[in-house]
């Protein structure tokens, strides 16, 4: 994660459905343990590097401002025990590097998913050829999710979020739209739209611009007016005072 534990990227997702078992495993010191253990689904056909993730240690992450428990001493040691957390993620160690839980790792349980790229190896020798007389090449495109979209711009927005800063929360996101996101400045107490442009291709999202927006205290009724006064105006409600104005003469 970084000299800062700033840095990181998404090589795969624990997912919903995980498979959580307690399973019992021989570390290298010769002691049997049990750990815990999920599926993890790794994006190797995106980062050529996550093949490398099998069989590499690994530290369970967990969300700092979550955890409850006390300092103890257990034989002999002052130790932290741990009563609450917030599980966040599994990152992926170095070689040389020995997480708390020395033999916490990704085991290579794979053979499915090798079985499903051998699959679409063979798929692949069956297309037909191109002009230029070589296969055809079959592609898959792999676009932001709208969840993954939201949590990148809230990185962006909460810059510092990280122990350097003291895991300050500077903006709340209220809604996600194509355009931009509706948020809160907790700073300035106040509204705004965070304006964004998203590359698929780099899997990136940067911030244009930011604008102050007012939320007003309205009854559905008066909202359903306000609607009609906007549709009536070409989808906004700037100048109005102009529009009615104009309106009034011609009516007159």
């Amino acid at each position: 994660h970084g000299e800062k534990r700033d840095e990181g990227r998404i090589y795969g997702i624990v997912p919903q459905e995980s498979n959580f078992a307690w399973e019992k495993h021989l570390d290298q010191d010769g002691i049997e343990r049990e750990y815990a253990c999920v599926d993890v689904l790794l994006f190797t056909a995106i980062y050529k590097e996550a093949e490398e993730i099998i069989n590499k240690p690994q530290s369970m992450e967990i969300y700092a401002p979550s955890i409850k428990g006390q300092w103890k001493n257990i034989n002999g040691q002052r130790a932290f025990e741990y009563t609450e957390g917030c599980f966040l993620g599994l990152q992926v160690l170095g070689e040389e590097v020995e997480p708390c839980f020395e033999g916490a790792a990704f085991f290579s349980l794979y053979s499915s998913l090798q079985n499903l790229f051998d699959r679409i190896k063979e798929f692949e020798s069956t297309l037909p050829e191109n002009e230029e007389g070589g296969q055809s090449e079959m592609h898959f495109n792999f676009k932001l999710s709208d969840e993954q979209k939201k949590d990148a711009l809230w990185a962006l927005l909460n810059s510092n979020y990280n122990e350097e800063n003291g895991w300050v929360v500077d903006y709340i996101i209220h809604a996600t739209y194509d355009e931009y996101v509706l948020v809160y400045n907790l700073s300035e107490a106040q509204y705004e739209r965070v304006y964004y442009t998203k590359n698929e291709e780099e899997e990136t999202v940067i911030i244009d611009k930011k604008e102050t927006v007012f939320i007003i205290d309205v009854t559905e009724e008066e909202l359903n007016t306000l609607n009609v006064v906007r549709t009536l105006n070409g989808g906004n409600y700037t100048k109005l005072e102009e529009v009615f104005e104009k309106a009034q003469h011609e009516i007159d």
